[in-house]
C-alpha cells in the first residue's frame, strides 16, 4: 500500500482522536518507513514511524509497539544518534521478551547488532547477531537466519576475516534459494560482490552485481536497480575504467531522476565525482559533489554528508588548495565524531594527516595519523596497515629511523597477513619508500618488487575491456617509476629497462591475449635477453623512454646488444609543455624542437647509427607519444630525419606481435590496395549537419590509386565509401588508405571515429552502428585485418587518450585488429603538403619493395626540399614555408618493413 500525505494525515488524526487504526495499516506504514530508511530518506522515515508508534500504542499491541520502537532505533542508528537508537532498541527488546515473542526478539537483536556494526563496534555486533542467529535457528526462522547471516558476513568483511565473511554469505544464499526471497538474495549477492571486489576478484564481483541486478529487475525494485547500477559502475572505476564507470553512473542517475529517487541521484552524483577526480577532472568532480551534498542535506543524511565533504577535500588537495582541503577534512571528521562513526573519524584523520605530510607539516601529520591508528587498532587491520605505513613515512622524513622502521615493519606484517592484494601493494610501496628514505636501497627494492608482484596478481583478475586493462595500471605507475629510479640509482640500467618495458607493455599485450595469435607463444613482456634478440634481428638501434613525474629516463639498445641508460631531472609536466609548444607558432616551435632534441637525443646521440638509411626505433612514453621525433632540430640546424630513418612502437614486446602479423600479411592471398577518399559524410554524434566534404582527400586517394595496377586497386569515394562496404572489403586487402575526417575524443577515446559514408537504410541494433558511417575505435578493435599497412591520412589520427602504456586511439585499435604497421598523424595536416607527401611515400614504398620507414623518411626529406624551394603551393598560388607543422605530422607505428 502506498501512503499518500492524505492517508497519513488520516491515520495521525485517528490516533490523536483516540480512534484505533487497523493493525494492517500500521504494519504497512512501518514497511514504508523501512523502505525510506534503506533509501537513506531518514527524516520522512522517522515521521512515519512516530505516527505508526502512536497508532500501535492506541491499539494496545505490544508486539507492534516493539516493532515500531525497533525500527525507530534503526533510523536513529542510520542518522548517527546511537544513544537514542540504543534506548529505542532496549525498550523494544524488553517488550518482545515480556510477551515471549522469540521471532521478534531475534529480529530486534539483529537490529541492535546492525547498529553496533555501523558504529564499528564489531565485537559487540557479532555477539548480538550471534544471539539473534541462535534464536532463529531454534525456532526455524529461515528468513531471519538469512538476513542475520548477511550482517554477520558484513562484520567479518570489515574485520578483514574474508573467509568467514564468504561462508556467511554463501550460507545465506543457500537459505534464500530455498525460501525464494529474491529481494534479500539480491542484497546478499551485492555484499558478496563487494567482498570479491575488495579482494581484487573484479570479474567475479561484476558477475555477482549483474546477477543482483537481474533479481532486482524480476521483482520490479526500481530504487534497488539504481543502487546496483552504481555498484557495477564502481567496480569498473576501481579497475581504472573511469569512462565505463561514468557511463554506468549516468544510467543510474537517469533512472533515479525518472523514478524520483533522491538518494539514488545523490549516490550516482557522488560516484561520478569520484570517477571524474580519478581521471584528473577535479573541478568537474567538485561540481558533482556539490550537487550530491545538497541532496544529502535535504535528506538529513549526515553520514553521507561527511563522506562527500571528505571527497571534496581530496579534489581540493589535487588542485593544491590545501586550506580548502583541510577545512573539508576537518568538517567531515567533526560530523563523524558527532554521529559516533569511528571508521569515518579515522578516514578523516588519515586524509588530513596525508595533506599535512605533503605540506611538510610533520608534527600535525603525526598527531592526526596517530589518532587514526588508535581508532583502527580495534579490529580494522585492512585500514590500519596503510595508516601505520604512512606514520612510518613521516618518521622517516623526520630522520627518526627507529620509529620509521617500527611502524613500517608492523604495517607490512599486517598487510601480508590480510590476504588483500589491494592493501598489500599500497603498503609495500610505502614500506619501500621508508626504506629508501633511510638509505636502505636494496631492501627498498625488495619491497617495491613485492608491491609490483601484488599489482601483477591483481592485474590478472581485471575484466577484459581495453579501458580496464589500461586504466588499472595507470594509478599504479608510480610504483614502476620508483622502482625504475632506484634501479638506475643503483647502476642496474639493464634491469631498469626491463622493468620499463613491463610497465608499458602490459595492457596492450593483455588485450592481444584475447585474440587468436598464430605463432605467438606468450603475451608476457619481454625479458632482457628477448629485448636484445628483437633489436639484433631487426638491425635497428632502439631508443626507449620512460617519464616519471619528476624525471625522464632514456635507454639505447644497439644491434650488438649493448645497452646504455641515463636520466634527466625534467618533469612530465615540462615535457608536456614542450610537446605542445613544438606544435605552435614557428619560432616558438623551433625553440621547443631544439630543446627536445637536447633532452631526448643528446643522451643517446653517440649511440645512434651513422647514415640516414639506418633505422632507429623509438619507444616513447607519456607526452612523448605526441612528439614527431623526425622534426627534432639539432644544433647544426638539421632535423633528426636528415640523419636517421625512424619507426615507433608502444613497446618492444608489441613489435614481436606486429612482426607476426607482417608475416601473416605477406603469406596471405590479399588482393591489393583499398583506398578511401572523401566519403559522403555522416553526421557526427550530437551534430545536426554532415561533416564537411574533403575534395582534396578525394584527389589524394585517386592519385595514390593511379600508382598501382588498376586491377589491384579498389577505390571508394562519395556514396560508394559506405561503412559496411569498407568492413566487407578491408579484411582481404594488403594496403588500406583512408583519406577522410577523423574525430578524436580524449575523454571518450573508444568513441573516436573515422568518417565513412552512411547507408540510407540505417538498420536497427548492431546493424545501425555498422551503417551510421562512424567507424569508431571500439569497432576497429573488432575487425580482423590482414593488411600489411593502414594509412590514416586525416587530421590527428595518432592522438587519443595518452596514458602509461601508449595512446588509446585509432593507432592502437588498428594494431590490435591485425595490422603490423599504421601510418598516423599527430596534428592537423595541410592538404597540398599531405597529397604531395602521400604520393611520394607510396612511390618510395613500391620502389623499396615495402620498406615503410624508409619510404616515409624519403617522402619527408623530399617534402622538406620542395618546401624550401617554394615548390609546394596553396590553391591560391602562395608558396608554403618549410615548417615542421607542414611536413612532420605523420609517424609510422609498428613494423618498419
Amino acid at each position: 500500500m502506498l501512503w499518500t500525505p492524505g492517508s497519513l494525515l488520516a491515520l495521525a488524526l485517528a490516533a490523536s482522536a483516540g480512534l484505533a487504526a487497523p493493525r494492517e495499516d500500521v504494519e504497512s506504514l512501518v514497511r514504508e518507513a523501512e523502505d525510506l530508511a534503506h533509501s537513506e530518506a531518514f527524516a520522512p522515515a522517522a515521521a512515519k514511524l512516530e505516527t505508526a508508534l502512536r497508532a500501535a500504542e492506541r491499539l494496545g499491541d505490544p508486539a507492534l509497539t516493539a516493532l515500531c520502537l525497533d525500527r525507530m532505533g534503526m533510523v536513529l542508528d542510520f542518522e548517527g544518534d546511537s544513544a537514542a537508537g540504543s534506548e529505542r532498541h532496549a525498550r523494544a527488546l524488553a517488550l518482545a521478551r515480556e510477551i515471549g515473542d522469540a521471532s521478534l526478539e531475534a529480529s530486534i537483536l539483529a537490529s541492535i547488532g546492525a547498529g553496533q556494526f555501523r558504529r564499528s563496534d564489531y565485537g559487540a555486533a557479532l555477539a548480538s547477531l550471534g544471539e539473534a542467529l541462535a534464536l532463529q535457528e531454534q525456532i526455524g526462522d529461515d528468513a531471519g537466519r538469512a538476513r542475520t547471516l548477511d550482517f554477520i558476513g558484513r562484520v567479518h568483511f570489515k574485520k578483514a576475516a574474508y573467509g568467514q565473511a564468504r561462508e556467511s554469505y554463501v550460507l545465506a544464499l543457500t537459505i534464500l534459494d530455498a525460501t525464494g526471497d529474491r529481494r534479500w538474495k539480491s542484497i546478499v549477492l551485492e555484499d558478496l560482490g563487494d567482498l570479491d571486489q575488495e579482494q581484487g576478484f573484479y570479474a567475479d564481483a561484476l558477475a555477482g552485481y549483474e546477477a543482483a541486478l537481474r533479481a532486482r529487475e524480476e521483482i520490479g525494485d526500481e530504487p534497488g536497480q539504481v543502487y546496483v547500477l552504481h555498484l557495477i559502475g564502481r567496480c569498473y572505476m576501481l579497475q581504472g575504467a573511469n569512462r565505463e564507470a561514468l557511463a554506468w553512473f549516468g544510467r543510474a542517475l537517469e533512472r533515479a531522476r525518472e523514478i524520483g529517487d533522491e538518494p539514488g541521484r545523490a549516490m550516482a552524483l557522488y560516484h561520478m565525482g569520484i570517477a571524474l577526480y580519478r581521471q584528473g577532472s577535479a573541478g568537474e568532480a567538485l561540481a558533482r559533489y556539490g550537487e550530491a551534498l545538497a541532496i544529502k542535506v535535504r535528506l538529513s543524511d549526515r553520514r553521507q554528508q561527511a563522506w562527500i565533504l571528505a571527497r571534496m577535500g581530496d579534489a581540493n588537495a589535487s588542485l593544491k588548495k590545501w586550506e580548502a582541503a583541510l577545512a573539508r577534512y576537518h568538517r567531515a571528521t567533526a560530523i563523524w565524531q558527532e554521529i559516533q562513526d569511528p571508521r569515518g573519524v579515522a578516514s578523516g584523520l588519515d586524509k588530513a594527516g596525508l595533506a599535512y605530510y605533503r605540506l611538510g607539516h610533520h608534527a600535525e601529520a603525526l598527531a592526526a595519523l596517530e589518532r587514526s591508528a588508535a581508532i583502527l587498532e580495534v579490529g580494522q587491520p585492512a585500514f590500519l596497515a596503510p595508516t601505520l605505513a604512512l606514520i612510518g613515512r613521516v618518521h622517516a622524513a623526520r630522520g627518526d629511523e627507529a620509529r620509521a622502521l617500527a611502524y613500517g615493519g608492523r604495517a607490512i606484517g599486517l598487510a601480508r597477513a590480510l590476504g588483500n592484494e589491494e592493501v598489500l601493494w599500497a603498503v609495500a610501496h610505502r614500506w619501500g619508500s621508508i626504506q629508501r628514505d633511510l638509505g636502505r636501497r636494496e631492501e627498498a627494492l625488495e619491497s617495491l618488487d613485492e608491491s609490483l608482484a601484488a599489482i601483477e596478481r591483481l592485474r590478472a583478475r581485471v575484466v577484459a575491456s581495453d579501458e580496464a586493462r589500461t586504466g588499472f595500471l595507470e594509478g599504479k605507475q608510480v610504483v614502476y617509476a620508483d622502482a625504475i629510479d632506484l634501479l638506475m640509482e643503483l647502476g642496474r640500467i639493464e634491469e631498469a629497462l626491463e622493468l620499463a618495458e613491463r610497465a608499458r607493455a602490459r595492457a596492450f599485450l593483455d588485450l592481444l591475449g584475447g585474440r587468436e595469435l598464430a605463432g605467438l607463444a606468450t603475451h608476457e613482456p619481454l625479458t632482457l635477453t628477448q629485448i636484445r634478440r628483437e633489436v639484433s634481428r631487426r638491425e635497428t638501434t632502439l631508443v626507449e623512454y620512460f617519464c616519471s613525474d619528476q624525471r625522464l629516463y632514456v635507454w639505447s639498445v644497439e644491434p650488438d646488444g649493448q645497452i646504455h641508460g641515463s636520466s634527466a631531472p625534467i618533469s612530465r609536466r615540462e615535457l608536456s609543455r614542450l610537446a605542445e609548444r613544438a606544435r605552435g607558432a614557428r619560432d616558438e616551435a623551433r625553440a621547443a624542437l631544439r630543446k627536445l632534441h637536447r633532452i631526448l637525443i643528446g643522451p643517446v646521440a653517440s649511440r645512434l647509427p651513422a647514415g640516414p638509411d639506418r633505422l632507429v626505433t623509438i619507444v616513447p612514453h607519456g607526452p612523448l607519444f605526441l612528439v614527431s621525433f623526425a622534426a627534432l632540430l639539432g644544433g647544426d640546424g638539421k632535423y633528426l630525419v636528415d640523419r636517421h630513418t625512424l619507426a615507433y612502437s608502444p613497446a618492444i614486446g608489441v613489435l614481436r606481435y606486429t612482426e607476426n602479423k607482417r608475416r601473416g600479411a605477406a603469406e596471405g592471398d590479399s588482393r591489393g590496395l583499398l583506398v578511401v577518399g572523401n566519403p559522403s559524410m555522416p553526421v557526427s554524434p550530437g551534430g545536426r549537419r554532415p561533416l564537411s566534404p574533403l575534395p582534396a582527400a578525394e584527389a589524394e586517394a585517386r592519385a595514390i590509386g593511379r600508382l598501382y595496377p588498376a586491377g589491384r586497386v579498389t577505390a571508394l569515394t562519395g556514396s560508394r565509401a559506405r561503412e559496411e562496404t569498407f568492413r566487407e572489403l578491408a579484411p582481404g586487402e594488403t594496403i588500406i588508405h583512408l583519406a577522410t575526417h577523423a574525430v578524436v575524443y580524449d575523454d571518450e577515446p573508444l568513441s573516436s571515429f573515422l568518417a565513412l559514408a552512411p547507408s540510407k537504410e540505417s538498420g536497427a541494433g548492431w546493424l545501425a552502428s555498422e551503417r551510421d558511417g562512424l567507424l569508431t575505435v571500439r569497432e576497429v578493435f573488432d575487425l580482423d585485418l590482414r593488411a600489411s599497412l593502414v594509412t590514416l591520412s586525416a587530421c590527428s589520427t595518432g592522438l587519443g587518450l595518452v596514458n602509461g602504456d601508449g595512446v588509446l586511439g585509432l593507432s592502437r585499435a588498428f594494431l590490435y585488429a591485425g595490422t603490423p604497421s599504421v601510418l598516423v598523424s599527430l596534428w592537423r595536416v595541410a592538404d597540398p603538403v599531405a597529397r604531395f607527401q602521400m604520393e611520394r611515400f607510396y612511390r618510395a614504398l613500391i620502389e623499396t619493395g615495402g620498406d615503410k620507414a624508409a619510404a616515409l623518411a624519403g617522402a619527408q626529406r623530399e617534402t622538406i626540399a620542395r618546401l624550401r624551394a617554394g615548390k609546394i603551393q596553396t590553391p591560391s598560388g602562395r608558396a608554403l614555408s618549410e615548417d615542421p607543422l607542414l611536413w612532420a605530422p605523420f609517424i609510422l607505428v609498428g613494423e618498419a618493413h
